[in-house]
C-alpha cells in the first residue's frame, strides 16, 4: 500500500520539461523555477524599457544640440551677444517646461501600468 501511495505522488516531470518521473519535491522545484523565470522575463522586459528609453534621450540631446548649432550659425551674422543670450534663456525656458510636462506625464503612465500590473499579479 505504501508503494501505491508513493506512485500516487509521482509527477510527470516530462509535462514540466524533463524526461523522468519524480516526487512532489521535484516539481515545487521546477514551479518556483517557472516563478523565477517570470522574473527574469520581467527584469529583461524593464531592462528593454530602460534601454529604449535610453536611446530616446540621446536622440533629444541630438535634436537640442543640432537646434543650438543652427541658432548660433544664425546668430553669428545678426545678434548681439545680449539679444543671443536672451534668445537662448528663452529657448532653455521654453525646452524646460516641455521637459517637464512630458515627465510629469510618463510618471502617471508608467505609474498607471504599475498598478494595473499588481491588479493582474
Amino acid at each position: 500500500m505504501a508503494g501505491e501511495q508513493q506512485n500516487n505522488e509521482l509527477v510527470n516531470v516530462a509535462e514540466l520539461g524533463g524526461e523522468e518521473y519524480a516526487g512532489p519535491d521535484v516539481a515545487a522545484m521546477l514551479a518556483a523555477g517557472d516563478t523565477a523565470a517570470n522574473r527574469i522575463s520581467d527584469l529583461e522586459a524593464e531592462l528593454k524599457i530602460l534601454h529604449d528609453e535610453k536611446k530616446t534621450k540621446a536622440q533629444e540631446v541630438k535634436k537640442e544640440k543640432q537646434k543650438r548649432d543652427r541658432l548660433m550659425h544664425k546668430a553669428g551674422k545678426n545678434l548681439t551677444i545680449e539679444e543671443l543670450s536672451q534668445v537662448l534663456a528663452a529657448k532653455t525656458a521654453q525646452a524646460k517646461a516641455k521637459a517637464k510636462a512630458k515627465a510629469k506625464a510618463k510618471a502617471k503612465a508608467k505609474a498607471k501600468a504599475a498598478a494595473n500590473l499588481t491588479a493582474e499579479g
